[in-house]
């Protein structure tokens, strides 16, 4: 009995869901905040009608999964502008930013609700990402603490851009991106936090003496990245809590992570020769020689987070670069944590925002 009730309330919830998607609204899981809660009841009281009256049970056990499977299916086929909710209501405290001889940057500068910012945060998105995909949270969280942020698509990445990923392109934009940080800080504390790849580059950054008051790296690699079986592990990260707070901005579509060819179209990677875009990456960490030159590197505070079950850059790269770093680095290993999971976790955020605030 049951097992067709759970299916066919299932079939409801992502029924409504996929309603929520087609009318561009943010979905079931804001339901109690846009409508009386008694509405979220109704498919159980649906699903349990259907059962006592004259419905044969079958009927319901077959129909129910089937609706599972094509609202999810119309759920992850609907595309939206990917900025579309990841940006605070009306935009409001958002500025685009112009950085000299950075065009496809595509920058954004976002104020604290209220008052002068605490810090400037610049934001260095994953390999394969953009400006907002997968920062969405934090970007909430380090608002909401009075700091504001500076994003913008690292070096061959963004939509209607036109150049191209290397080591050298991805040093010259955090470059840009930290002097136009500087520029509004009014001598507020700047700190550079990055993702993946673009926590590497913030640590490349350290190592050139070009880092800002602090760093934050989140899931960095030291040596390259793990492209082997590993990687199977990141999809125990989609059925994480973590994962699923991300819903608050976006359909189940835009919070999958964009991996292969799967969402290349609205996140493009630009790479010279044709080549895989992750062996470009790999091969550019690999090029920075960071265990080596971070330990010669001027000192700069640094903070590393890193999931312990990250399966594309294992928990092994943290360590390495902690002991690079000596006393100059604090090591958080997130229990549990895959590679995006740290942008979403409340211990790791809570950790990053205590850790930004001690730098003042």
């Amino acid at each position: 009995m049951l097992l067709p009730i759970a299916c066919a309330l299932g079939g409801w919830i992502l029924a409504l869901t996929a309603v929520g998607l087609l009318a561009g609204l943010p979905g079931l899981h804001m339901l109690p905040r846009a409508t009386p809660r008694l509405l979220a009841a109704l498919p159980a009281a649906g699903a349990a009608a259907c059962w006592w009256t004259a419905e044969p049970g079958w009927i319901v056990a077959a129909v129910a999964p089937a609706g599972v499977l094509a609202t999810a299916a119309l759920a992850c086929c609907v595309r939206r502008d990917p900025d579309r909710g990841y940006l605070p209501p009306a935009a409001r405290g958002v500025a685009a930013v112009a950085l000299d001889g950075h065009a496809d940057a595509d920058a954004l500068y976002l104020e604290p609700p209220a008052g002068p910012p605490r810090s400037v945060v610049v934001l260095a998105h994953g390999g394969g990402n953009d400006r907002l995909f997968g920062l969405w949270r934090i970007i909430d969280e380090l608002r909401g603490a009075g700091h504001a942020v500076l994003t913008g698509h690292l070096a061959g990445h963004g939509r209607g851009g036109s150049d191209r990923f290397d080591r050298e392109a991805g040093s010259a934009r955090l470059d840009a991106l930290v002097a136009a940080a500087r520029a509004r800080a009014a001598g507020a504390p700047v700190v550079l936090l990055g993702q993946s790849v673009g926590a590497s580059l913030c640590l490349d950054a350290v190592a050139r003496g070009q880092a800002p008051d602090g760093v934050v790296s989140v899931s960095a690699a030291a040596d390259g990245l793990d492209l082997g079986a590993g990687s199977a592990r990141e999809l125990l990260g989609l059925g994480r809590p973590a994962i699923y707070r991300a819903l608050a901005h976006g359909n189940p579509y835009e919070v999958l992570p964009a991996a292969g060819g799967f969402k290349r179209r609205a996140f493009p990677v630009r790479v010279d020769g044709g080549e895989l875009y992750t062996r470009v990456f790999d091969r550019t960490i690999r090029q920075l020689d960071l265990l080596d030159r971070l330990a010669g590197a001027p000192p700069c505070p640094t903070l590393l987070i890193h999931g312990t079950l990250d399966g594309v850059i294992g928990a092994g790269h943290a360590r390495r670069l902690a002991a690079a770093l000596g006393d100059r680095a604090d090591l958080l290993q997130l229990a549990g944590g895959t590679h995006m999971d740290p942008l979403f976790d409340r211990r790791a955020i809570r950790r990053i925002l205590g850790w930004i605030d001690g730098l003042g």
